[in-house]
């Protein structure tokens, strides 16, 4: 299979350089920290008491998978941010494009090439997160679904800073853009539906509705479907056990309507970041076409 010019040669760059193993050592020390003290603690409580709860190592898997996740959102915007904007500050860009190579090739090849450190971190932390096969807690099928949601949010989020890599001139506003999008993708949204749900209310107060009326956010609670912190919420805590996440969601923001976008969170969510995924990865491309 012949592989994308920019993607093998971004890899074979990356894997002269101590940087990449750095990267990943770091990663790992600081799960596997975190991981030991936790399961350290259900230890020394198990002295007492005799046993190791079930809940306990699911509680586990659930403070480790959230670091990770958190880990990963927090370095995918550095790594793609710098990507084309660094070609342009190194004056390199065109040099690509006088390639035979289409921009959307190239823009490709540089998302796969910064997608691989984190597929490269995803799967290095596996053993890990399988410590908690040790007293049981989750099987294998729910470890496959934690990186596949892992790597959609690594996609959504890096397609972002390739975005902004090739609208911007310079990697740092690049980064800078990256982050603040997505601050706004985890936390924007919400503030946004907090917001809403407040106003609703302020307006049933004015009103001096009775109790058949109440505050809700509406269809404005479709908005969610763009926060991977909340896809990443769904799937984390239906395998603890609760089938109820996404729907106490709903009613923390006044929704009492069970619809189909409600059904099928998990898969609605995913398509749709997929799909904005794919058109930011197109306007870059169109960014740095010359022939535009």
């Amino acid at each position: 299979m012949k592989l994308n010019p920019v993607f093998k040669n971004e890899v074979k760059l990356s894997s002269r350089t101590m940087k990449t193993s750095w990267m990943v050592f770091g990663y790992n020390i600081v799960l596997l920290a975190v991981s030991l003290s936790v399961f350290y603690g259900m230890l020394e409580w198990a002295h007492y008491g005799s046993s190791v709860e079930y809940s306990e190592m699911v509680q586990m898997y659930i403070i480790t998978g959230y670091m990770e996740f958190g880990m990963i959102l927090m370095i995918i915007p550095a790594i793609t941010a710098g990507s084309i904007a660094g070609e342009k500050e190194r004056q390199t860009l065109d040099i690509l494009l006088a390639t035979k190579m289409k921009p959307i090739s190239i823009v490709m090849g540089k998302l796969m090439a910064s997608l691989s450190s984190v597929l490269m971190l995803a799967i290095s932390s596996l053993p890990v997160l399988s410590i908690v096969f040790v007293y049981g807690g989750v099987g294998i099928k729910e470890l496959l679904a934690f990186v596949m949601i892992l790597c959609v949010s690594a996609v959504f989020v890096g397609s972002i800073g390739i975005y902004f890599s090739a609208l911007c001139k310079k990697t740092t506003t690049a980064t800078v853009a990256s982050y603040l999008m997505t601050v706004f993708l985890l936390a924007g949204t919400y503030v946004i539906e907090s917001a809403v749900l407040r106003a609703s209310e302020v307006q049933i107060a004015a009103l001096a509705a009775g109790d058949e009326l109440y505050a809700s956010v509406g269809k404005m609670i479709y908005l969610l479907l763009l926060n991977p912190a909340v896809t990443f919420y769904g799937l984390i805590s239906g395998q603890a056990g609760s089938t109820d996440a996404i729907w106490s969601i709903y009613r923390s923001f006044g929704v009492r309507v069970q619809g189909f976008g409600m059904e099928y969170w998990m898969l609605i969510s995913v398509c749709l970041q997929l799909l904005l995924s794919g058109l930011l990865i197109w306007l870059a491309s169109r960014k740095i076409d010359p022939l535009r």
